[in-house]
């Protein structure tokens, strides 16, 4: 069923070639799918480690920003043991980073409000979460970056773009 809903490349980190999710736990087929119940009771159930990383490097986090869950992003950022700048060991990249590509203002808007989110945490590729939002022509999250003290407007990615010409 997760290789059923993860087929577009565009929903974040893509496992339906390699086999599906290893390493998925419960937590993270809850935040993935967005069964706000579901995420509750197991959390509830068990002591999890919250930071837990599937196969590919996601946490239950990434999963929930990535698919704009929310009301699960509320639920797994009010545990002081979460980590939301944890980022994926395939692509470096954070929660914030996927929600910004995906155009999830909203879950952008949570995550910043945290406070401890380090919205110029660069990917793999040195591409910020300004760089994403703004290469997929997001302007409300653009938007909500920009109003964010701090944010670098300039920084270059690994193949020399700044979030102003990826908007381009």
């Amino acid at each position: 069923m997760l290789s059923h809903h993860n087929r577009d490349r565009n929903s974040g980190p893509y496992f339906s070639g390699l086999g599906g999710p290893t390493r998925f736990t419960g937590l993270h087929g809850a935040a993935f799918i967005g069964v706000m119940g579901i995420v509750t009771a197991i959390l509830k159930i068990k002591d999890w480690d919250i930071n837990a990383t599937d196969s590919i490097g996601s946490t239950a986090l990434t999963w929930a920003a990535i698919r704009g869950h929310e009301e699960v992003v509320k639920v797994l950022l009010d545990r002081e043991d979460i980590n939301p700048n944890q980022a994926g060991t395939n692509s470096g990249r954070t929660p914030l980073s996927w929600a910004a590509e995906s155009g999830y203002e909203g879950v952008v808007k949570m995550l910043l409000e945290r406070g401890d989110v380090n919205p110029n945490q660069a990917d793999t590729y040195g591409r910020t979460p300004l760089s994403w939002a703004a290469r997929r022509g997001h302007e409300g999250v653009v938007k909500t970056l920009l109003e964010r003290r701090g944010v670098r407007t300039a920084t270059a990615d690994t193949a020399n773009q700044t979030p102003l010409s990826r908007a381009l």
